[in-house]
């Protein structure tokens, strides 16, 4: 199920992971210390919505467990 990235933001910040938003086009960062950045496309910014095929990508980015984070949403 599909979650809006403000959500996800709201959420992994809990993980230690930060956000930054687009310089220029529309993929935001997800970065934590020891990772490499995973970017997220957000057409929309905040209110976009994020696939669970992108979530899961990202709860394996960072070592988080996806059927907990997604219990969280």
């Amino acid at each position: 199920m599909p979650a809006r990235l403000r959500s996800i933001i709201k959420i992994a910040e809990r993980y230690g992971v930060t956000f930054t938003t687009p310089t220029s086009g529309s993929h935001w960062k997800a970065c934590k210390d020891g990772f490499r950045a995973y970017p997220i496309p957000a057409h929309n910014g905040r209110n976009t919505e994020i696939s669970d095929e992108y979530i899961r990508g990202f709860c394996r980015a960072f070592a988080i467990d996806f059927n907990e984070f997604k219990k969280q949403l």
